[in-house]
């Protein structure tokens, strides 16, 4: 005879001591009910003597089929219409992703799925066990115990990741749309190293506020839970009021467990230099770009993290450095003649004859100018526009090397980062285009079929408010 209350037990006890807050298997309550379907397994004097299939079904005999299966079916209905537990049928019903179901569909599927669910309590039963509101210094940890998904994504301003990205005592990890950050080896066990700080939060990524479009941060209540007391309340004064959205790579990859359509920017960036490296190569000269950082990416070489005037420029610098500061002065040398590297002009003052050598930027130009034939005057002049956002890159650098300005906050200063890189890009996708002429190339470089073909995203959304 089962027992609705010995049932609702199970669950409860199941959930309050697993370690992530898990659901119990109906499968597992059912067996402890049932031998009869031990009874139709196949005999062996040795389980190694039995195939695997065979093997799997010893470790979960219970097809949902027998007369026990039946009367649980009916209880567990019961413990749904009583607001005492919540069914869930996911890829791994273990881990509650998503916010309940409603009830109608809950026992529906219990017919259909009984073998594939999870039954997990209510947060009204897990208040008869757990004192919820002691947790009062860990906000997400709370929220779990009150029975919320382990996935419910909860939004903060990006500012929220600057500490964690200049702080040398943290792993920070950022890969366009989502990341990590760990405790760095070198400091875990460091007398400096307070336990408050001794943290880590395993999974985040990018979102959207709904109203305007404006980038936050996105991480699943699980990992937040996971932060000691002191970096919760840190996380919590960050938090955003505001509805959002997840990013849609973000949710596509780590939530649903799907790939992307499209490549991030940053990553075609540097792959684009990668890729006009190898044409030099195929092309019998020295690489154009000194690195292609693709196993390298320079730290800011990313979304800035705070909508400022500095956070901007901080991220135009390091865009230069990827770009005419990295460029390959041998390969110039390779390209053009001795006379067209440098320049003669009067010194100002004392009107003597100064040789001056051109920057890599000018050579670039000169190359291009001289070496390529375009199909006609606006092919012309559309290639020179393209590659004319190199010297707006260094141009916007050199601004704040002159003079001291004003830190500013404002959300144009991250459309500002946005509109630059994509023109960078456009450049040096420009390059690539340029040098596919070559006949050596055509055979020897292979592009990528997603580069190829521009399924390239930024990181921008001007949001949903009319």
């Amino acid at each position: 005879m089962i027992d609705k209350d010995t049932v609702n037990e199970k669950v409860v006890s199941f959930f309050c001591s697993s370690n992530d807050f898990n659901g119990i298997s109906l499968t597992e309550i059912c067996e402890g009910y049932c031998d009869s379907c031990l009874k139709d397994l196949p005999k062996a004097d040795a389980l190694s003597e039995l195939p695997t299939d065979v093997l799997l079904e010893y470790a979960n005999p219970c097809k949902g089929n027998s007369q026990t299966a039946n009367e649980l079916k009916i209880i567990l209905e019961t413990l749904v219409d009583d607001d005492k537990i919540v069914l869930v049928y996911d890829l791994n019903p273990h881990v509650k992703r998503f916010p309940d179901r409603p009830k109608d569909q809950q026992k529906k599927i219990l017919n259909e799925k009984f073998t594939e669910m999870c039954a997990y309590p209510t947060r009204a039963e897990v208040a008869t066990r757990i004192d919820v509101n002691s947790f009062v210094e860990t906000p997400y940890l709370k929220r779990l115990w009150a029975c919320e998904p382990n996935l419910e994504p909860v939004y903060f301003d990006l500012e929220v990741l600057e500490n964690y990205a200049n702080d040398p005592r943290y792993i920070f990890d950022w890969s366009d749309f989502t990341g990590s950050i760990h405790l760095s080896d070198d400091y875990y066990e460091s007398l400096e190293m307070k336990p408050r700080d001794q943290t880590y939060l395993e999974h985040f990524g990018l979102g959207f506020r709904k109203s305007d479009g404006q980038r936050v941060v996105s991480v699943p209540l699980i990992y937040l839970s996971r932060l000691t007391p002191e970096h919760q309340q840190r996380w919590k004064t960050h938090e955003e009021s505001e509805p959002c959205i997840m990013d849609p790579d973000y949710y596509t990859t780590s939530i649903i467990g799907d790939w992307a359509e499209k490549v991030p920017i940053y990553e075609a960036f540097l792959h684009e230099m990668e890729i006009i490296n190898q044409m030099c190569s195929a092309a019998g000269l020295p690489n154009m770009f000194i690195k292609s950082f693709k196993n390298d990416r320079p730290k800011y070489f990313r979304i800035p993290f705070r909508n400022t005037k500095e956070a901007y420029h901080t991220s135009v610098e390091e865009m230069d450095k990827t770009l005419s500061q990295n460029l390959n002065k041998k390969f110039f040398e390779a390209v053009l003649r001795p006379d067209e590297t440098y320049q003669t002009v009067k010194h100002k003052k004392t009107g003597v004859d100064v040789v001056q050598e051109y920057g890599t930027l000018a050579m670039l130009n000169h190359w291009i100018k001289t070496r390529f034939k375009f199909r006609d005057a606006a092919d012309r002049e559309k290639a020179a526009a393209e590659l004319a956002a190199l010297d707006k890159v260094r141009k916007i650098r050199q601004a704040p090397a002159h003079k001291i300005e004003k830190d500013e906050h404002g959300r144009s200063f991250s459309d500002m980062h946005d509109e630059i890189l994509y023109e960078a890009y456009t450049s040096l996708r420009t390059i690539r285009l340029i040098f596919t002429n070559h006949p050596s190339i055509k055979k020897d470089v292979e592009v990528p079929d997603w580069l190829f073909e521009g399924k390239i995203r930024l990181f921008n959304w001007k949001g949903d408010s009319k």
